[in-house]
């Protein structure tokens, strides 16, 4: 697990630091446009729920992203204890709107492929499962190949 990207979010950060990371990550990943979007509005999302619940507290959140076996994972670190792996629910449901936070829960969880407690490193963990998108690419593009070279050329796919 190498930490392609990090970043900080305090409550002093605009949402244009939060546009220009996200563009950052997504282009380094080749994502496309609902990625980005998801991502973005993750993020805004953690920080309104940040901002709200430290109140006129200063507060910072780290974010980490990596890549591994799940996909494009956002690890996220509160050392001020409010989002926390405790409040991940064991499912996203529409009766979460209902709780405290839980339109951040709902919000972020339907966005996010995977919606994960870390409770080893006390992080959260947003996983886009981006894999897919490039195994279709990857099938797309080997049957282009066969078109053009009229070969023989099996394609299958998982």
């Amino acid at each position: 697990m190498t930490t392609l990207h990090s970043l900080n979010i305090s409550h002093t950060d605009s949402i244009s630091k939060l546009e220009c990371f996200a563009e950052e990550v997504s282009n380094y990943y080749h994502l496309d446009d609902t990625y980005f979007g998801n991502i973005i509005m993750c993020l805004t999302t953690l920080k309104d729920y940040c901002s709200a619940g430290y109140g006129d507290q200063k507060w910072s959140v780290e974010v980490r992203v990596f890549t591994d076996a799940k996909g494009l994972v956002f690890s996220i670190l509160d050392k001020g204890g409010l989002f926390t792996p405790q409040i991940i629910p064991e499912e996203i449901t529409p009766e979460l709107l209902d709780e405290n936070g839980g339109e951040m829960l709902f919000t972020i969880g339907s966005l996010a492929d995977y919606f994960l407690a870390n409770v080893e490193d006390n992080t959260v963990e947003l996983v886009f499962s981006t894999h897919s998108m490039h195994r279709e690419l990857s099938v797309m593009r080997a049957a282009l190949v066969k078109e053009y070279f009229g070969s023989n050329i099996k394609i299958t796919s998982n």
